[in-house]
């Protein structure tokens, strides 16, 4: 569980929204620059400093709030997730029947572990006696085989290739009016 007294650097680290060589490298140009560290890792573009200031201003007081909307809310007040994104990602659930952060990593617009920490932080902080039942399941990596242009044999027409496609198996007649072998 995250605590609210955690410095925002290992906060972000722990969403998985920066790295901890992005963190070194913040904290010391932070001691160079004297800037903050929000702005520093905007600057570089590893998040955004409305992402940072979200995890500054507001995150302490939500941790272990009751929840006051669905992880969309969430994700898009932390600028992690726009509207657009949202409603795609909501069109996708309901057509697929997934959840909304299994959906939201699919396409590569969040990580995995970003979801589940928001997840763990605030949904399950606030309903202490629910099942993990929204976290992310990962998704298995299955080897892509290799893919072959498809092409017609000579010997099979195109009216046999469509009706074999169709799941019939009527015998075709070439040109010559010659039966095709199915």
């Amino acid at each position: 569980m995250v605590s609210s007294q955690k410095p925002i650097g290992i906060i972000l680290q722990e969403a998985k929204l920066i790295t901890p060589g992005q963190l070194e490298v913040a904290l010391y140009e932070q001691k160079q620059f004297q800037m903050l560290l929000g702005e520093i890792l905007s600057h570089h573009g590893w998040i955004s400093q409305e992402t940072a200031d979200f995890f500054v201003d507001l995150w302490p007081a939500m941790v272990g709030q009751p929840v006051q909307g669905p992880i969309g809310y969430y994700l898009k007040m932390a600028h992690l997730l726009d509207e657009d994104q949202i409603e795609r990602i909501l069109r996708e659930q309901r057509r697929l029947g997934v959840r909304f952060g299994s959906v939201a990593v699919l396409k590569g617009w969040l990580k995995e572990e970003t979801i589940n920490f928001f997840v763990k932080n605030i949904v399950r902080e606030a309903q202490e006696d629910t099942p993990s039942a929204a976290l992310v399941l990962p998704v298995p990596q299955l080897p892509i085989p290799p893919v072959f242009p498809l092409k017609t044999p000579r010997w099979r027409s195109p009216e046999l290739v469509e009706a074999q496609a169709k799941e019939t198996y009527e015998l075709l007649s070439n040109e010559k009016g010659e039966n095709l072998p199915p």
